[in-house]
Parts: C-alpha cells; structure tokens; sequence
C-alpha cells in the first residue's frame, strides 16, 4: 500500500496560544486538499514562545481535528523544531521511518516557500522526485507580507552560508 504524506509548517503562535493567521491559512490550505486516500498528515512546529502552553504541532493538530473533522491516528506531531531547517531535519525522522511513499506534500506560506523549497531540497535529496510543494495565502496585509519576504531573502543566505 502507497502512502501519500503532508507536511504542515507551523509559525509562531500568538502570545495567548492560539493559532496565527499565517498558521490557519497553511491549515485550510491543507483542508482545501485533504481529500487524498491514504494520507499521514506531520504537523511540524515546536515550543517557539516560553510563555506558550502548547506546541505548534499540538495546536495544529487539535485545530485539523476541531475544524477539519481530521481523524487524530492520521496526525503525527513533530514538535521539537524551532526553524524552517528544524521542520526538515525533524519531519525527515518522521518520513524515513515510513514505507512505501507514494508522494510527499509540503505546505507552507506564500511568502515562505522559495527559503522551504531549498532547505527540503536539501535535507530531502533522496526524496526530491516525490516532493510538491503547496502554498497558502499568506495571512498578511501587504506591508507585513513585504517585512517577511524580506526576511526570508536574509534568512535564505543565512541558510546557504550555513551549508557551504
């Protein structure tokens, strides 16, 4: 049996724990396609806040159950990354420890996923022939989605001065 995986990135939580907006659109862009058979949902997000009660991958999956009706056996919570690179080295763990991948989803943000694309790329080289990856709306008026393309141009250097 082929198995289909989805990769959730989360984002930071806001100060009282609830789910950003940035966040529930990467989760309604995944509610947009869930009707794939087969299908293991990573919800990918650790303790990003000292302050927060919860991981991102708690919260996520606790909203894809709430909202989206998702059974909890298909969500496995990877909840020790504080990065983009984290959430590959972590969910990696997770993926190679599944058999007989028929493809793998990764979906983030809009304005994230060119930094997302390289560092999975990267860490995922045995896998790049199974990879798509979605993105959600941004959750952004235009300013601050201006901020965060920008800071993901730094972050992305930051990555490549990193591996090289």
């Amino acid at each position: 049996m082929y198995m289909n995986i989805v990769i959730i990135l989360g984002d930071k939580l806001k100060n009282n724990g609830e789910i950003s907006s940035i966040l529930k659109q990467r989760l309604n862009k995944f509610l947009e396609i869930k009707n794939l058979k087969k299908t293991k949902i990573i919800v990918s997000g650790g303790k990003t806040q000292q302050k927060a009660l919860h991981t991102e991958a708690y919260m996520m999956k606790k909203y894809l159950i709430d909202v989206g009706n998702i059974v909890k056996t298909d969500i496995i919570c990877e909840n020790k990354s504080k990065d983009t690179i984290d959430n590959a080295m972590e969910t990696l763990k997770i993926v190679e420890k599944i058999n007989n991948i028929k493809s793998i989803i990764i979906i983030t943000s809009k304005f994230h996923i060119k930094r997302t694309k390289h560092i999975f790329n990267y860490y995922y080289e045995s896998y790049k022939n199974k990879i798509k990856y979605i993105y959600s709306k941004n959750g952004l008026n235009k300013d601050q989605t201006k901020i965060k393309t920008n800071k993901e141009k730094k972050y992305l250097n930051v990555f490549y001065n990193t591996i090289n």
